[in-house]
């Protein structure tokens, strides 16, 4: 099995560096998803614009979240894992913050060079692949190319609830069973 791990939103905190640039509370920026920037009070140029302005070091010292460690040595176990990850085209910085961020906080995915930076994940997929990301329509798009995929459970894709009990359940059974629980097919 190849498992691809989505970077933010499943590694890293992206929408905790979104609130603070803009600052706002993070419950507001989770439950706006990819609309985040209405949320904000911007067009999605203007809210691109502050982000790419704070350049690659925005991207560099993303929170990773408290379980990063534990899923990606999940993963590792149940398969060849790969962090997967789409610079916005906006962010000029984007890909070199990222990749800086995996050598701090992913040093063995770095030093393995076990990552893709692009945003047509879908072209991964094939059978014996699973893709871990939160945005159910790049999920959607690797089924449908032929992986799996394997919703990672945040705010912004269950309809606002708590996320915690749906993320444990997902990595114990990852950790346990090799398996991917809220697999699509």
């Amino acid at each position: 099995m190849v498992v691809f791990l989505d970077m933010d939103g499943v590694l890293a905190d992206f929408a905790g560096v979104v609130a603070s640039l803009f600052g706002r509370p993070k419950s507001e920026v989770e439950s706006h998803g990819d609309r985040v920037h209405e949320a904000l009070g911007a067009t999605k140029q203007e809210f691109w614009g502050v982000i790419d302005a704070a350049g690659p070091e925005w991207w560099e010292f993303m929170k990773p979240y408290p379980w990063t460690g534990r899923l990606i040595e999940a993963c590792r176990r149940a398969g060849d894992t790969y962090v997967v990850s789409s610079p916005p085209k906006r962010c000029v910085g984007a890909g070199s913050g990222k990749m800086a961020w995996l050598s701090r906080f992913a040093p063995q995915v770095y030093k393995d060079r076990k990552f893709f930076l692009g945003t047509d994940k879908h072209l991964l997929a094939a059978h014996g692949r699973v893709l871990v990301d939160d945005d159910a329509e790049k999920c959607a798009a690797f089924v449908a190319a032929g992986g799996q995929a394997a919703l990672f459970p945040q705010p912004w894709n269950i309809g606002g609830l708590p996320a915690g009990d749906a993320q444990e359940r997902l990595l114990e059974g990852i950790e346990q069973r090799g398996e991917f629980n809220g697999r699509l097919r």
